[in-house]
């Protein structure tokens, strides 16, 4: 099973936060992919629309997160407006981000054309 996960819009152009991060989750522990696998499970995730959650009207400056999961048989995108009023889909979305994180740190450190080596 693989995630994707962006961030797009919100106050700041962050390009590090919209650019996809891939997160292997058979890679991961046991114990990380189970619990991603349980949170896709509480949130229905493959039955969620495409879309959850609509800024107000006049709102500005808000913020999606764009998750895409795919298995061995099927393929689901959602574009969710943060914060997500659906719990388990909250809890879902900060799992992931926890990951992302990770994922984005270990190829910063991993992959720069300085990586190990201190700044001058």
């Amino acid at each position: 099973m693989q995630i994707e996960f962006s961030q797009i819009g919100g106050v700041a152009y962050l390009p590090a936060l919209q650019k996809p991060v891939v997160i292997d989750v058979d890679a991961l522990s046991p114990d990380a992919g189970d619990e991603l696998k349980r949170l896709i499970e509480a949130a229905r995730f493959f039955e969620l629309p495409s879309t959850v959650g609509a800024p107000k009207k006049g709102a500005a400056d808000y913020q999606h997160d764009v998750v895409t999961v795919e298995d061995n048989r099927r393929r689901h995108t959602v574009k969710i407006l943060i914060p997500s009023e659906d719990v388990a889909l909250r809890e879902l979305v900060q799992a992931i981000r926890k990951h992302a994180k990770a994922t984005r740190m270990a190829r910063n450190t991993s992959s720069g054309p300085a990586a190990g080596k201190p700044r001058k």
